[in-house]
């Protein structure tokens, strides 16, 4: 019987180390428009850092970054990410 359950979370590992890379993406956009609805654009920023941590070439979340921070007042941080967006 352990030896069941042991393999159980085996495999949800497995499942869960095989989501795809724009499920991940998928999943940290909508974190990130959920943080900024709420004003919460440090927690968006870290979002969109989580997106770039896998594809430094998203075009996407360097630009939608570059919105959070400027909405932060980081305004130099904000002008590097639109420029990496393009």
């Amino acid at each position: 019987m352990m030896i069941l359950i042991f393999l159980g979370f085996l495999l949800y590992g497995v499942q869960d180390s095989l989501k795809s890379e724009q499920a991940r993406d998928d999943e940290d956009f909508t974190n990130a428009d959920i943080a900024g609805s709420m004003g919460r654009w440090d927690k968006a920023v870290d979002s969109y850092d989580h997106i770039l941590s896998r594809n430094q070439s998203n075009s996407r979340a360097w630009r939608e970054r570059g919105y959070a921070l400027q909405r932060l007042g980081r305004y130099n941080e904000a002008n590097e990410s639109y420029q990496k967006a393009t």
